[in-house]
């Protein structure tokens, strides 16, 4: 009994707590929630600050209700109002180190050639079931050419060890036709990518690149990293069309074509 009491308090603060968020300005595309602000998400450091980094940094982005932040909400409205991918329970789907909202969107809509892979380093994945994401090196894919439609590889790049290598891998598994959503951090202000490898301690890896699992920042040359590769690159700005579901204003969204 003095569980259940406690359960019940609990929810009712909770609802209480996300009651205080309601309001017209947002509206999260995932849970529908309205709200007049949102939660504060990510880290921030003076690298971060330095570069400028879009993708990255503490800002007011998360979703009071589910969670979500702005670039999932970013991929989730292109998917489904641009692409309207939803309707199309048939195609066939690859999802690198999938985010959760986002993967329970395809599990709903009862996708039949939907696959999840991550490479399952430390700290480097969501918490999610071995048996729902399979084990997968994106820069090895057990996949034969032309095998998807659509790929989402959302903020991956930055951590493996060799972004060409992965890319090339992409390239590789999506079909004539399909489209890739290739979205890293991003420094405006960085001409070239800068890239080492060999760096393992986290603090460093912080201070070169932003994150302590990062082990590239990349610059204003990305999409041609992307095109080197075979992709025919379209950016796309959304925000504006899409001013109510809170996402970053200076994110553009990488699409990659074959």
């Amino acid at each position: 009994m003095i569980n259940k009491i406690k359960d019940i308090l609990q929810n009712r603060h909770a609802y209480i707590n996300l009651l205080s968020h309601w309001g017209l300005k947002y509206k999260c595309p995932f849970c529908g929630f309205h709200s007049k602000d949102l939660l504060p998400t990510g880290i921030d450091n003076p690298t971060i600050r330095k570069y400028q980094i879009i993708g990255a940094g503490k800002r007011n982005a998360c979703c009071p209700k589910c969670g979500s932040i702005d670039r999932d909400r970013l991929v989730y409205i292109y998917l489904k109002y641009e692409l309207d991918i939803f309707k199309k329970p048939q195609t066939r789907v690859l999802h690198i180190a999938p985010e959760i909202n986002l993967a329970n969107q395809f599990l709903k809509h009862r996708f039949t050639n939907y696959i999840c892979g991550d490479f399952y380093a430390e700290g480097q994945h969501a918490d999610y079931s071995k048996d729902f994401v399979k084990h997968m090196d994106v820069q090895n894919l057990p996949f034969a050419d032309n095998s998807f439609d659509l790929i989402i590889c959302n903020h991956v790049l930055e951590h493996v060890f060799d972004e060409k290598k992965a890319t090339q891998e992409l390239f590789r598994v999506l079909a004539k036709c399909g489209q890739a959503i290739l979205q890293v951090p991003i420094s405006p202000i960085l001409e070239k990518t800068i890239s080492d490898t060999t760096i393992t301690d986290g603090a460093i890896l912080e201070e070169k690149f932003g994150q302590k699992d990062h082990v590239r920042l990349f610059g204003n040359d990305y999409k041609y990293i992307l095109e080197s590769q075979g992709f025919s690159i379209q950016e796309l700005k959304l925000q504006q069309k899409y001013s109510k579901y809170g996402l970053n204003p200076d994110e553009i969204l990488f699409i990659g074509k074959k």
